[in-house]
């Protein structure tokens, strides 16, 4: 049987703000400076310190590009997943818990299981294993999880 876990993420729109409002910001930032780029006319001397040095890691253009297909993703809702899901979501997740409030109640009838693991932030929900992979196994392996 295939299942699903999701962890830390909202249902609906991929960026909800404040995200969505930060990645538009990014990409109107940053669009200008890799199409100079990719054209052969860019001064890096003309970005500012942070900047340039974010720009030297070679990282801005696949953000950019992960940002715009997140801006571009339509909004997926419980409804739309056709296998056993797990949502894990973090009590301390501000960009998450929003959508827990909104979709909880009517989770029932769909494919979803919500497991809220107390006082965990966004970063926490990737970070501390130990509480995050036991709800992760047990569902997996078909268990049901509380």
């Amino acid at each position: 049987m295939n299942r699903l876990v999701i962890v830390g993420i909202a249902f609906g729109s991929a960026a909800p703000d404040p995200f969505g409002e930060y990645a538009l910001n990014l990409r109107a930032k940053w669009t200008p400076v890799i199409e100079a780029d990719r054209s052969g006319t860019l001064d890096v001397s003309s970005l500012s310190e942070q900047d340039r040095a974010w720009w030297q890691t070679g990282s801005v253009p696949l953000t950019i590009a992960q940002l715009s297909a997140i801006l571009d993703w339509p909004p997926v809702e419980p409804t739309d997943l056709r296998c056993p899901t797990l949502w894990i979501v973090g009590s301390a997740n501000e960009q998450a818990m929003p959508s827990v409030k909104e979709y909880q109640s009517g989770l029932a009838g769909t494919n979803v299981v919500l497991r809220i693991l107390p006082g965990l932030t966004h970063t926490e929900e990737l970070t501390r294993v130990d509480e995050v992979l036991p709800s992760m196994l047990k569902f997996l392996l078909g268990a049901a999880v509380v």
